[in-house]
């Protein structure tokens, strides 16, 4: 992901989601994880625009960002606006990568208890409070 316009993951993330949307009828919404926020995303962007007018929303949790060439892409451009970040505070994984979608950043209680990698922990975030807000 990081030096590879695609990586295999990837490419069975874009045939996965043809193939859920071949079999299903309506309207999808993508949601992801981590490495799950990045497939997610970055299957909506390359797949077929008559699938892409499918798509509803993306929500991507903590995910690293995507390679240039995607950012810019045509497909990428399409379905950004569609795309909700959201990351925890002092997120690292997140911020990989680029990731010019702005992220909701969301409070989290491993800040200051722990390791770093808790921080990616979603069961960390409580509530799903995002910063600033009760």
């Amino acid at each position: 992901m990081t030096y590879m316009d695609q990586v295999p993951a990837q490419k069975t993330a874009v045939n996965y989601l043809r193939k859920a949307m071949d079999a299903l009828p309506g309207q999808f919404i993508l949601t992801g994880h981590s490495k799950g926020g990045n497939l997610a995303s970055y299957a909506a962007s390359q797949i077929e625009p008559e699938y892409q007018e499918r798509i509803q929303s993306i929500y991507s949790y903590d995910a690293p960002g995507l390679n240039h060439s995607v950012i810019t892409s045509q497909g990428y451009q399409t379905i950004s606006d569609k795309i909700k970040r959201y990351i925890p505070q002092g997120s690292i994984v997140g911020m990989m990568l680029e990731t010019p979608k702005q992220a909701q950043i969301v409070k989290s209680t491993a800040i200051g208890s722990g390791p770093a990698r808790y921080l990616h922990l979603a069961d960390q975030w409580p509530d799903f409070c995002p910063t600033g807000q009760p």
